[in-house]
């Protein structure tokens, strides 16, 4: 049996990837996901969360997000 690939759209990513293309931690990439600051997929097997790229773009575009955001206030 074969998954349609309209049902995945466009592929997830991990905390680890988008710690990375946000220069923050996966720990407050995990928070942010589960505070629902960030749109995440929960992931109920592994307990933890992937991201859609579109939506991270969104996010970074709405908001101001690089390692020193935090230290602006």
């Amino acid at each position: 049996m074969q998954i349609a690939e309209a049902s995945f759209p466009e592929n997830l990513v991990t905390t680890e990837t988008v710690a990375r293309m946000l220069g923050k931690s996966a720990r407050t990439i995990r928070q942010w996901a589960a505070e629902g600051v960030l749109p995440a997929v929960s992931m109920p097997c592994t307990r933890g969360y992937r991201y859609r790229p579109s939506e991270i773009d969104q996010f970074v575009s709405a908001y101001s997000v690089g390692p020193l955001a935090s230290e602006r206030g």
